[in-house]
């Protein structure tokens, strides 16, 4: 099985910022500027919200490829898609960046064997791309840290920029989500950024 790690073998830490409303509920900015590496997701927003998410972007896990012209202040941009499979090697997305930036260096899809492990494992429905770069990124860091996760509780609103309520999607099962990021903190192989914050905001 491949498990190519693009080049982050090395590297011990990195924190998943999700675009879930509970990123507000802490100041937990600079806790997260202070990693080497950090990650964010689709159309997220910093400006405005620095105190709570920070504002360094080092990777970008996205599923679209509209934002061509948006790549460049990222080291590394993941895309997301389950359309890849052992006979289908590139998605659409991967594609059509590649068509325009085909010089691009810094492009990579999670790999099929992430989405078919999570699939036997975890998810009957598509999981969302915050769970799928979780469980590669548990397979190449020795800490993956979580924050603004909510697990597509319906009850909060999508996004903590945003006003609309639920999932956004029908692709997706909450229950799923919940009890796949339940499993991986209880097996350690994933840590809620909170519960590793010191009084001083920085990671224990």
């Amino acid at each position: 099985m491949d498990r190519d790690h693009s080049g982050l073998c090395g590297y011990n830490e990195v924190v998943l910022v999700g675009n879930g409303p509970s990123a507000l509920d802490f100041d937990a900015g600079e806790t997260i500027d202070k990693f080497k590496w950090v990650a964010r997701f689709n159309s997220f927003k910093t400006s405005g919200y620095e105190k709570q998410v920070g504002e360094k972007s080092d990777i970008w896990v996205t599923c679209e490829s509209t934002n061509v012209n948006n790549m460049l202040p990222y080291k590394r941009i993941y895309f997301a898609t389950p359309e890849i499979s052992p006979t289908n090697k590139e998605c659409r997305g991967f594609r059509a960046i590649n068509i325009y930036r085909p010089d691009h260096k810094r492009l990579f899809q999670i790999p099929y064997w992430a989405w078919w492990e999570m699939r036997a494992n975890f998810f009957s429905r598509k999981p969302t791309i915050g769970a799928v770069i979780s469980y590669y990124f548990s397979h190449i860091f020795s800490k993956v840290y979580i924050y603004g996760f909510d697990f597509l509780d319906p009850e909060k609103h999508h996004h903590y920029f945003g006003k609309k309520k639920g999932n956004g999607t029908n692709h997706h099962s909450p229950e799923q989500e919940a009890n796949y990021f339940r499993t991986m903190i209880e097996t350690e192989r994933l840590f809620l950024l909170k519960d590793a914050m010191d009084i001083k905001g920085s990671v224990k």
